[in-house]
């Protein structure tokens, strides 16, 4: 079953890799750094972990990751 997913990376993801995965986002400062943060439903572990590994190549740090309720 497919999940709402909230996931805090450090760093300005962009909105076309946003799209590309599918979901949305905002984006906040926090003690001086960009904070993005991306939301949506995501199909399954199999997606999510796509996800996580995309942001991970790109070179983002990882803040935090949660089931958006």
């Amino acid at each position: 079953t497919s999940t709402d997913y909230r996931v805090r990376v450090q760093g300005f993801v962009s909105q076309r890799v946003a799209d590309n995965m599918g979901l949305s986002l905002q984006y906040h400062e926090e003690s001086e750094r960009m904070i993005t943060t991306l939301s949506g439903r995501v199909v399954d572990q199999a997606a999510l972990i796509g996800i996580l590994n995309t942001l991970y190549g790109l070179g983002f740090t990882l803040l935090s990751f949660d089931i958006n309720q």
